[in-house]
């Protein structure tokens, strides 16, 4: 049942399943947005906003893992070392899984770099063959272009917007040509019943 597609079913006049990309074989980076407000008060952030963001990030290195995929993590954050990015290479064991989450343990809310310089730096450690994943609880504006770009040199390119600004900007990134899905963590991150995303 949850994997029927009801709006589809409703529009063709009977039931549609959803397909998804399968994960074997495919690697993955998921790309934290760190910073939790728009603009350039990066002095300021949302606590929970940011835990929300943490636990999606951990959630979907489970399921890619549990499913074969290879998966990395970046995030633009110190994390407690001199380097200007957080950084873990793409393994497909499930040894990943607790190095996911001692790496997401110690992400700051302050960005060390713009999202824009992470994505760029990205590029540089993996090949166009990789799927990025961008987790974000921000307006899309100033990150839809690299995106693209990103896209356009052969990356496999996805958003998930967490927050409640999620619904409202999905439109303006499907319109860019990129695909999105909305999360949230409920009830809430410190004692989730489950990560949903919704497309």
């Amino acid at each position: 049942m949850r994997h029927i597609h009801w709006r589809a079913s409703a529009r063709l006049g009977s039931l549609v399943s959803r397909r998804t990309e399968p994960a074997r074989g495919r690697d993955v980076v998921l790309v934290l947005d760190v910073q939790t407000t728009d603009g350039t008060a990066w002095l300021t952030w949302d606590e929970d906003l940011l835990e929300s963001l943490c636990v999606t990030a951990a959630s979907l290195a489970r399921h890619l893992l549990a499913d074969g995929a290879s998966v990395g993590v970046a995030a633009a954050s110190f994390a407690g070392s001199p380097q200007p990015f957080a950084w873990l290479a793409p393994r497909a064991s499930l040894a990943q899984l607790p190095r996911v989450g001692e790496l997401l343990a110690r992400i700051g809310p302050i960005p060390s770099r713009p999202l824009n310089a992470l994505l760029a730096w990205v590029t540089r450690r993996v090949p166009a063959s990789t799927s990025v994943i961008l987790i974000t609880a921000r307006q899309p504006g100033p990150y839809v272009a690299p995106l693209r770009r990103m896209k356009r040199l052969g990356y496999g390119v996805e958003l998930v917007m967490i927050g409640t600004d999620a619904a409202d900007s999905a439109p303006s990134i499907r319109v860019a040509g990129l695909r999105v899905v909305r999360g949230s963590v409920d009830p809430s991150w410190q004692d989730p019943d489950a990560v949903t995303l919704a497309g």
